[in-house]
């Protein structure tokens, strides 16, 4: 789902000589860890336009980041040295290096991250094609979904089998994330089915207070930086 925001960006920077192209591409290449910058980057030819050298603006170079993580991972970390060069454009770099902090830390695999991006995205003003409803909403039902799959009937939050006489019963529900999250797992306990109800918003509990400081570490993080 994540794909559909991201899909492909274009950046419009203007040049005022062909040699400035091949700088960008110099930069990105050696930034980017790849050998050939033109699978990171494909650009435009350039373009002239007689009322456009009243303002000193001689040529455009259209350049075209596509994929998430040739974005997130590797435009992004390229150009932020020259981040203030963005000028009126700054606060489009600043959104996306903060979604960038968030996806890069796989946020997005949680409800509460995923929805914490599209509520950052939409803090900042621009043209939508849909609203932020429709896609809190898609994100709900699309978790929703795979919780349904799990025997706790929740996201993060798995059955524990017991062992011996206990072989084959529940006996605890266990808070897991991934790795990156950096968020110790957890496990509640019990012994009846009274108490797998009581553990079991224990366990709902210490997910969502969990996996919100994680988000608001990394966003904390993230305003640290500037």
């Amino acid at each position: 789902m994540l794909d559909q925001f991201f899909e492909s960006l274009d950046i419009k920077t203007y040049t005022v000589n062909k040699s400035k192209d091949s700088e960008i591409l110099d930069v990105l290449n050696s930034n980017s860890g790849i050998d050939d910058a033109e699978s990171l980057i494909s650009h435009g030819p350039s373009v002239r336009k007689g009322n456009w050298d009243d303002r000193n603006i001689k040529e455009m170079t259209v350049l075209t980041v596509e994929s998430i993580s040739s974005m997130f991972e590797k435009f992004l970390p390229a150009v932020e040295p020259y981040s203030q060069y963005f000028y009126w454009k700054y606060e489009q770099y600043e959104l996306m290096s903060i979604v960038a902090r968030l996806v890069n830390a796989k946020a997005h695999y949680t409800l509460y991250g995923f929805m914490t991006i599209i509520e950052i995205i939409y803090s900042y003003p621009n043209k939508r094609l849909q609203p932020k409803e429709f896609w809190l909403e898609n994100i709900q039902s699309w978790f929703k979904a795979r919780a349904i799959e799990t025997k706790s009937g929740e996201n993060n939050i798995q059955a524990v089998v017991g062992r011996g006489l206990l072989k084959g019963s529940i006996v605890a529900w266990k808070c897991i994330f991934p790795n990156e999250f950096n968020i110790k797992s957890r496990q509640f306990g019990f012994t009846n089915d009274f108490e797998s109800v009581q553990a079991l918003k224990q366990a709902i509990q210490y997910r969502d207070i969990s996996i919100k400081s994680w988000i608001e570490s990394l966003l904390k993080s993230e305003n640290s930086v500037k």
